[in-house]
Order: C-alpha cells, then structure tokens, then sequence
C-alpha cells in the first residue's frame, strides 16, 4: 500500500530532489571545465599540498626562463674560446717556426711582428664579445670591453710600446695594472733625469704602480711623458727598464757588443759602431773589458746598444757620467722637474675584472662567471703576443736588436696552450692555468646547467602530473557519475510527483 504525502515528507523529498539537481549542476560544470573543483574548497583534502606543488611549478618556470640565459652566456663564451684557442695555437705554431730559423732580416721580422699584433686584436675582438650588450668576459664589470689594446694599427702599437723605452709589460702584475697616484697622498713628485728616477715626497705613496709596468706622468700643465717602471721601492721608482748584470755575479767573459751613436741630421757618411767588449752591471753601469775604449762617448750623449746576452741591456741610453772605461747611464727621456700636481696613471689593455657574477641555477646549486678576460691563460697569450710586436726594425727596440725576445715570448704562449714545468719561466713566477684549463671549466658547467635543466624538466612533469591528478576530472568517471545523477534526479521526480497525487479520500474510495 502506498503511504500518503504529508506536508514532511513532500519538504523533504523536494530537499532531496535539489540536493541531487545541485550535485548533477557540479558534476556538469567537472564535464565543462575538466577540473574536478572552480576553488580549493573543492579539494579541500589536498588543497595545501596542490599549492605548494604550484610554488614549486612558478619557481621551476623561473629558473627554466634565468638557465636559457645562463646556456647563451656559456654557448657564447664556448664559441668564443674556441676563436681564441685556434688564434693562441696558429701564433704559437709561428713564433716556433721563426724561433727555429732564426732569421733576422727585415721582411721575417716584420712578419712574425704584424702576425703578433693581427693575433692581439684578434684576441681582442673575441674577449669583447657580448650578449645584448652584456660583456661576457667583463667578470663582474659587464658594461664595458673588458680589454682595449690601444691601438687599431701595427704603426700606432710600436709607437706606444717601442721597445727601448717604453717597454710592454713582461710581468703579469705589470700587464694587468690599472693604477692612478693621487699628489694629495704622495706630496711632490721629483723627476730626477741625471739619476732616471721619480721620487715621492711622502714615503711608500708609489708602491702600487708593479716593475714592469708603463705609466704617464701628468701635472698641471700636461703630459710629462711615458715611462717604463724599472724598479720601485714604494718611494722612488728607476724609469726602466734598467740593466741587467750581465756576465752574473758568478763572473764569465765580457759580452761583446756594438754601440752605435746617432748621425747628425747634416752627416754624409754613416756613423760607425764601436765593437767592444763591456760588463753590465746593475742598475746603470757599463764597463769596458779594455781600458779607456768608451772614452768617446761625452756625458750628455745618446748612444744605441746592441748584441747584449739580456736584451733589456740593447736599448737607447744616456750617458750621465764617464771615466772613459766605465760609463753611468740613464733613459734618454726623463725631465728634471719637481711637481705638486703630478700623478702617475699605469693603464692595462684589460679593464674588465677577476670578479664573479654567480648565476643561481637552482636552489642548491650557483655556477660561478667560469672565466674573464683576466684570466692567465688570456694574458699570458696577449703578452707574449705585445712583447714580439713592439718595436720597430732597426731600432734599439726592435725585434731584430732584441732576439731574446721570441724564445721569451714563446715560453710564454707555450705555457697559455698547454702548461708544462720545462724550465722556469722566464719573468716572474706564472700561473699554471692554460687554454685547455678555460675549456674544461667551460665544458664542465654546460654539463653541470644540462644535467640540472634535464632534471627539472623531469621534475616541473611530476609536479603537474600531480596536480591534474587532484584538479582534473577523469572524463569517463565524471560522464558515469552525472548519468547516474540524472537517473536519480528522473526517479526523484517520479517519486515525488507519485506522492503528492495521493490522497487519503482517494484511498477511502
């Protein structure tokens, strides 16, 4: 028997029926949408850990977006290298063949020269190599070329770096100087031409300028000059480079040499050169092995040498004092002044800087600036590089009067390509650090930014995998569950419409 509808039961069952007609919208909109819930509130079960998995998806996006930078950097920086390797290995292939021959005439020096200073701009252009204006080589000084030789022709470099003096830097401290005295911090400066030296008034104020290094002295009237530190004791600095002993202390035979005067602009006949034998002896002696031979040469005089064993001995010198055997000499240009205003600025080709710019990769790893264009195996190359092109042939500085010079300069390129402990260095003490060094750093890192890109490309996949699995409905389910729900719907207004059609005069009759 069927029962009869009261007022209860029809509220309830028509709650019922909402219910079910609110459920069966819900699951439309999963149909619709695709997503199990329009808020959190829907997946309240899972809800913190889904945000937490959407933080992880931002930062992951974050980092992918800062890598592909970081990889054109490297990229760049990789291409770039390999430019610089193949110049470094064709310049020392060619310093090697000239070192071998040993020739001395004017066509080969000028060619190995002009081969030198091409390889130099060459370095040059590839270390100032940028991404959208960023300078990858800079270090931590990205705004500007890192390196600057100075000059766009073979004729100007010689004309800055002649050979005799100014010197180009055979130390690295002195190469990569960049350093300005202040006269508020080193008093008056005294030039000192008869000794070659400048002194500061207050004492150690000159230390940081390196031996070797080239400097311009200015005051308040201009320029005073271009100088090669010779040596420096932190107070008075001998314009250099100056003589080395030569034979060593140890004692040896005299070197003979050749010294030459300049002609007069009005002679007619060339000046012949006195051959002799003579002892170099630091910083400024020159003694003849034969008595009373260096008599001809008068205090104030300019006179050339060359044939010397060191070949900082064969340059262009003064003769500030003579006894006839022994000569006390000095560079030629030095004025003798003394100055409240003047400074000593020593400018490197290299402006850049060692510093780092460290790039966040992920959240435990940093890859730091993996090389500049201060690095050794850099420097050395563009030294080696600058000391065989300076100086023009047939001057006190050229290549020709100087020939130590190439077996110098090709230790040093040999040891920027392929380090190796073959004899000591001929300068200061080098850095190990090679080409080979810059691309193994370079290699390594792409491997170290693929690996950890690979990684979380693997890992941003798993964190939206779990994400769809708590906010995406599954198509065939949802489809399933509001058919059900519309089955139920349909028997609810059955029911309900059965039951309010009942009624208890409908039974009595």
């Amino acid at each position: 028997m069927d029962g009869i509808s009261t007022y209860g039961t029809n509220n309830y069952n028509i709650q019922q029926v909402l219910q079910t007609t609110q459920a069966m919208q819900a699951t439309q909109q999963e149909v619709t949408s695709g997503q199990v819930s329009t808020n959190y509130a829907g997946i309240a079960p899972s809800a913190q850990q889904t945000i937490n998995f959407q933080n992880e998806t931002t930062a992951l996006n974050n980092f992918a977006t800062t890598n592909t930078i970081a990889n054109l950097r490297l990229t760049t920086m990789t291409d770039s290298v390999t430019s610089i390797s193949t110049t470094m290995t064709n310049f020392q292939s060619e310093l090697q063949d000239f070192a071998n021959t040993g020739k001395t005439d004017s066509a080969s020096i000028n060619q190995i020269q002009q081969d030198a200073f091409n390889s130099l701009k060459a370095m040059e252009s590839y270390l100032n190599t940028d991404v959208n204006g960023i300078y990858v080589f800079g270090g931590s000084k990205t705004e500007q070329e890192p390196v600057s030789v100075g000059a766009q022709s073979f004729t100007a470099f010689q004309a800055l770096y002649n050979g005799s003096t100014t010197t180009f830097p055979t130390s690295s401290a002195g190469d990569t100087a960049n350093v300005t005295t202040n006269p508020a911090d080193t008093g008056a400066l005294t030039f000192n031409a008869a000794a070659g030296t400048i002194t500061s008034a207050n004492a150690g104020q000159l230390g940081s300028l390196p031996a070797g290094s080239i400097f311009t002295a200015t005051d308040a009237t201009g320029a005073l000059g271009r100088y090669t530190v010779g040596t420096n004791n932190g107070t008075t600095i001998t314009v250099g480079p100056v003589v080395t002993t030569e034979p060593n202390p140890a004692g040896g035979p005299a070197t003979a040499v050749s010294i030459t005067l300049p002609a007069a602009a009005n002679a007619t006949t060339p000046v012949a050169p006195l051959q002799t034998s003579v002892s170099f002896t630091a910083p400024a002696t020159i003694t003849a092995a034969t008595p009373g031979a260096l008599a001809g040469l008068t205090v104030g005089s300019t006179f050339n040498i060359t044939g010397a064993n060191s070949y900082g001995n064969n340059a262009g010198w003064v003769v500030a004092s003579n006894n006839g055997t022994t000569l006390t000499i000095q560079r030629p240009t030095l004025p003798s002044t003394v100055s409240a205003t003047a400074s000593l600025a020593v400018s490197s080709m290299f402006q850049g800087t060692n510093g780092n710019s460290p790039q966040q990769i992920d959240t435990s790893t940093t890859l730091d600036t993996p090389t500049s264009a201060l690095d050794p195996a850099f420097e050395k190359a563009m030294r080696a590089m600058a000391m065989v092109a300076q100086g023009a042939y047939g001057t006190s500085g050229g290549l020709d009067q100087n020939p130590g010079r190439a077996n110098d300069a090709l230790f040093l390129i040999n040891d920027s390509v392929e380090h190796t402990s073959v004899g000591p260095a001929p300068f200061d003490k080098e850095s190990p650090r090679s080409i080979q060094d810059v691309e193994f750093t370079l290699a390594n890192q792409q491997e170290t930014l693929s690996n950890t890109t690979t990684a979380q490309s693997n890992y941003l996949s798993f964190v939206q995998s779990a994400i769809d699995n708590v906010e995406t409905a599954d198509p065939t389910a949802t489809i399933m569950k509001l058919l059900n729900q519309q089955q139920s719907l349909q028997a609810s207004y059955q029911a309900l419409s059965k039951t309010r059609s009942l009624s208890l005069l409908d039974y009595l009759k």
